[in-house]
């Protein structure tokens, strides 16, 4: 319950109370043995309240903060977490915000998802959390890429955040650190986190390939489902342990000596050429037996003796056979030979000179037109011409524009005539943008001005006052920059 001063005067507010409300029908639809549940909430005076479960084991970061757990429990936590994930994923939700101090513990240390205050419903309502002006939507430590381009999610999102937590938990840091949002930005945008064996050499090598899936930065080369992250990491952990020749030629970490590693080397060639002599395919993977233990190679019955076959006989033509006549082909003249041909240097060098005289011409011609094309465009006083529009100076590349981004509603939903629409949205410029405006058949029908951020989440209230098909545009501005629009249609209905 909220008692404190500060908390009081959260509560007064009624985007805060909206939130409190609406995770309570979110967790109320999720029964499941690891998501928190919610018994009851309401308002009492100046408090509002959720009454859930008392989880006694504190939450998943106080257990990070001793380092980097074992193996065996961070699969357990994994397959707890990943069977939450999907629960909810084939509800509709997406968490968005999933990190380690919204999984709560139990006395067991059994894992429980909480806090689904800004979770999205992906089944064509609107967006379940409140969204600060101008605030990232999730925790920059364990946001998926699309997130931070303010792309459109779904479940393979929080897929993304369960592999940041899967690497804090096996390596005992996160995979990217950062002193500034940006730099976190820029991170899970471009870069390649550290393989795991790099910080801890006892992991076993096979996670590793689970781990890269599930933090793979286009949405589509992840896993499709969290439990099939976790199907895939009890299968890792099952590999055969690292075998003793790569533990010796990989650095070597046990301080083998030039003459073991020769020994080993001449072992493994041995063993390779019995393999094949005995005509068996084994798998690379296949643990490696000492010589001494290796079993003999099967007694092969000797292959039968190879007889050559008799050289062919060379075909005798008939006695009336006469050969044609070889003619002999005539003596290669060179073209132009009779000319006899060699260019002068004084020819060559007049040559240059007036390629060069040509080019020049060529720029002063289109400087000339550049010059007369520009003052066309402006009056005697040096002010742009009214009948002349004005050209926005965007960039050549979408990446140096502002971009545009729909949340909700759905695309091509209906409508019914009367009724006021909330059309959040996201926008984004790397230089600062200026202004955003709601556009209908090319008239501003709402505009709000942004004072030089570079990423900005809000809404537009619309009201239709005609049936039929109405298309609207969320365009960014910087400056007299025009950005890249986001367009949605709505199909109006009458009551």
């Amino acid at each position: 319950m909220l008692r404190s001063r500060s908390s009081v005067q959260l509560a007064a507010e009624p985007e805060f109370a909206e939130r409190f409300e609406r995770e309570a029908r979110i967790i109320a639809r999720l029964q499941h043995p690891h998501i928190l549940p919610v018994f009851d909430f309401g308002r009492e005076g100046e408090t509002i309240y959720l009454v859930m479960r008392l989880m006694e084991g504190g939450n998943l970061a106080h257990e990070l903060r001793g380092g980097a757990l074992p193996v065996k429990r961070a699969v357990e936590l994994t397959r707890q977490i990943a069977s939450a994930l999907d629960y909810a994923h084939l509800r509709g939700i997406v968490h968005r915000d999933l990190k380690p101090t919204n999984v709560l513990l139990d006395n067991l240390g059994n894992a429980y998802l909480t806090d689904f205050g800004i979770a999205k419903m992906l089944s064509g309502g609107p967006t379940t959390g409140l969204t600060a002006t101008g605030a990232v939507m999730g925790t920059p430590t364990y946001m998926a890429p699309e997130q931070w381009r303010a792309e459109p999610i779904d479940g393979r999102t929080d897929i993304y955040a369960l592999g940041v937590i899967l690497y804090q938990m096996l390596c005992g840091q996160v995979p990217f650190a950062a002193e500034t949002p940006h730099g976190l930005m820029y991170q899970h945008l471009d870069m390649t986190p550290p393989q795991p064996h790099t910080i801890k050499p006892d992991l076993p090598l096979a996670i590793e390939p689970v781990i890269s899936k599930a933090l793979a930065k286009r949405p589509e080369d992840r896993y499709a489902s969290a439990g099939d992250v976790a199907a895939a990491l009890e299968e890792a952990i099952q590999q055969p342990s690292r075998l003793p020749e790569q533990t010796l030629f990989e650095g070597g970490r046990s301080g083998a000596t030039a003459a073991e590693l020769d020994a080993l080397e001449d072992r493994m060639a041995e063993e390779e050429m019995v393999r094949h002599g005995a005509g068996t395919d084994a798998p690379d993977e296949a643990p490696t037996m000492p010589a001494d233990q290796a079993p003999a190679p099967p007694t092969l019955a000797p292959p039968p003796r190879y007889v050559p076959p008799p050289p062919p006989q060379p075909v005798q033509p008939p006695a009336s056979y006469q050969p044609p006549a070889q003619q002999q082909p005539p003596a290669y003249t060179p073209p132009y030979a009779e000319y006899d041909y060699e260019p002068e240097p004084e020819r060559m060098a007049l040559g240059r000179w007036l390629w060069g005289i040509a080019i020049a011409a060529a720029v002063i011609v289109a400087a000339g037109v550049i010059i007369v094309l520009a003052t066309g465009l402006l009056d005697g006083n040096g002010e742009e011409n009214a009948a002349t529009p004005t050209v926005p100076a965007a960039s050549p590349t979408p990446f140096d524009r502002p971009s545009a981004a729909v949340q909700s509603p759905a695309n091509n939903a209906q409508v019914r005539l009367g009724e006021t629409i909330e059309v959040q949205y996201s926008v984004r410029d790397n230089q600062g943008l200026t202004r955003v405006e709601l556009r209908r058949l090319n008239r501003v029908i709402m505009s709000t001005p942004i004072g030089g951020q570079q990423m900005y989440q809000g809404y537009f209230t619309y009201e239709p006052d005609s049936t039929g098909t109405h298309t609207l545009e969320i365009v960014p501005w910087r400056d007299d920059v025009r950005g890249d629009p986001a367009s949605i249609t709505l199909y109006i209905v009458a009551d």
